[in-house]
C-alpha cells in the first residue's frame, strides 16, 4: 500500500516501472533463447540435407522460421479470445512435442570422404 504522502501519480509510475523491468528481462532472455536456438536449427538443417541442396533447405529454414514468427503470435492471440489464457500456451506445447518428434526422425546425411 502506497504511503498516505504518496500522490497517485508516484504509484502508477512505479507500478509501470517494474513492468517495464519485466518486460526487459523477459526480452533478455527471449533473445538469449533465440540466440541459442537458431544456430542450432541451422546446423541441424545442414547436417540432414545433402550438399547440393544445403542452400535452399537454410533458406526455407529461415523462411518458415520467420513465418513463425508472425503466424504464431497473432493465432495465439486468437486462440486466447476465443478459448482463455491457457490454450496458447497448451498449443504451444503440442506444436513444440510435434517437432521435438519429427527432430528424432531425423537421420544425417551420410557424405562419401574426399
Amino acid at each position: 500500500h502506497p504511503a498516505p504522502t504518496e500522490t497517485y501519480t508516484e504509484t502508477k509510475s512505479s507500478a509501470a516501472s517494474d513492468v517495464y523491468k519485466r518486460q526487459l528481462l523477459g526480452l533478455a532472455l527471449l533473445a538469449i533463447g533465440f540466440g541459442g536456438t537458431l544456430p542450432s536449427i541451422a546446423s541441424l538443417l545442414s547436417r540432414v540435407s545433402p550438399p547440393e541442396l544445403q542452400g535452399s533447405v537454410l533458406g526455407i529454414g529461415q523462411s518458415v522460421g520467420s513465418l513463425a514468427r508472425i503466424v504464431g503470435p497473432t493465432l495465439a492471440g486468437v486462440v486466447y479470445d476465443l478459448r482463455g489464457i491457457e490454450w496458447p500456451y497448451l498449443g504451444g506445447a503440442w506444436v513444440a512435442a510435434a517437432a521435438f518428434l519429427v527432430a528424432l526422425t531425423l537421420r544425417p546425411v551420410v557424405r562419401g570422404r574426399t
